[in-house]
């Protein structure tokens, strides 16, 4: 655990101008709130889920809060890509000469450690124009992260403005409070088009990789159809994490 928290340290501290480090998590989803529950909602009906996606972009000298906001309950790789596409926007249209990405989230195997999103990490580091990109693991019981400060400030801007009478019914109510509310994260809504044409993108098999609960980083390589990976984290040399 130490190792990896020092590793996350060196990443964020010791950029070089053509590099940036992405923290990101789920937060837990958002249930839609109505300031008059027991006039706008039918008996039993069930509450929409929104999904929220937060985390903070590191530059060598400034930063970005980001939160993605969807309908969709959709947590798998396609649509942890469609939630940072938008983030990769900010990047490549603020920063045109970054061609290396740092990715660091902590390692459930049903969303960013396992073969799916290898895979599109290797896609669309192609696809964008990268050099190469890194995606590390923080180990889990490791606390709270930037995502998770994030996430709570989003929640208690949605639950203010519902005891001010105003409604959070789906993930557009929260996407149009959140942009009116908070000045400097920025806040995008994913359709569940969005998430659907990144599902297009798989081929029919994806090769599992034999250990995958055990890595700790992943690389891309540069002729874009391998993988490499570490069970520790590695930012040392002059080619930080290759």
């Amino acid at each position: 655990m130490l190792h990896q928290q020092n590793q996350y340290q060196i990443a964020i501290s010791n950029q070089k101008d053509n590099e940036v480090v992405i923290v990101c998590d789920f937060s837990e989803n958002y249930e839609a709130k109505l300031a008059n529950e027991v006039q706008s909602l039918h008996f039993g009906a069930s509450k929409n889920q929104i999904t929220l996606h937060t985390g903070m972009v590191f530059w060598r000298d400034e930063s970005q809060s980001f939160c993605t906001i969807s309908e969709s309950n959709n947590h798998r790789p396609a649509a942890i890509w469609a939630h940072l596409t938008p983030i990769i926007n900010i990047i490549k249209n603020r920063t045109p000469n970054v061609t290396i990405l740092h990715f660091y989230t902590d390692g459930p195997s049903s969303q960013y450690r396992q073969k799916n999103n290898f895979y599109l990490l290797t896609e669309f580091t192609k696809k964008l124009g990268f050099d190469y990109a890194t995606w590390s693991y923080f180990e889990s019981g490791h606390g709270k992260s930037v995502a998770d400060g994030i996430g709570g400030c989003v929640k208690r801007t949605l639950d203010r403005k519902v005891s001010q009478g105003v409604d959070v019914a789906d993930a557009e109510d929260a996407h149009k409070i959140l942009n009116e509310c908070l000045k400097v994260t920025k806040v995008f809504l994913i359709k569940e088009s969005d998430i659907d044409e990144i599902t297009e993108i798989f081929p029919n098999t994806v090769p599992p990789l034999k250990g995958t609960l055990q890595i700790h980083q992943v690389v891309t390589q540069k002729d874009q159809t391998t993988i490499k990976f570490r069970n520790i984290s590695c930012f040392c040399g002059p080619v930080r994490g290759q």
